[in-house]
């Protein structure tokens, strides 16, 4: 199993070099076939949303507070924790988006859950944790 770890601060400019960290990581594991490539590219659309969840909301948009994300891969799934210092979330109390336009915010937890397998909150050693999974298409838990 390939790890790739790397700490940021809570800007929104710092949302690039995560995307890229995860999209990079993945592309090095997994290949680069059209399904490996839409399936990064849910996985990175969820650490964005994740990420920026996290710098708006939990931490209030409060600049260098901690961020840490770390890359998991292997042959079938890729893991991404997004592990933070700020408010914790409950993504259950998140009302459901309005597809009506009548709001123009509240699809983060929505797209997330749309394009990865597996989402879970979490607390580990003071911190808070979003794990996001997505399985490798073409494998036998990805189809």
């Amino acid at each position: 199993m390939a790890a790739h770890r790397r700490a940021y601060t809570s800007e929104l400019h710092h949302l690039a070099a995560m995307r890229a960290q995860v999209r990079q990581a993945c592309c090095r594991e997994w290949g680069n076939s059209l399904e490996e490539l839409e399936a990064i590219d849910l996985l990175v659309l969820a650490v964005n949303e994740s990420a920026s969840n996290v710098i708006r909301h939990s931490y209030h948009n409060e600049a260098g507070r901690p961020i840490e994300v770390a890359v998991e891969i292997d042959d079938e799934t890729a893991t991404v924790k997004i592990a933070h210092e700020g408010a914790e979330f409950d993504p259950d109390r998140t009302p459901p988006p309005s597809f009506d336009g009548s709001r123009t915010g509240g699809f983060g937890v929505y797209l997330i859950r749309q394009s990865v397998d597996e989402v879970d909150y979490a607390h580990d050693g003071g911190r808070c944790v979003i794990r996001l999974l997505k399985r490798r298409p073409g494998t036998s838990r990805g189809e």
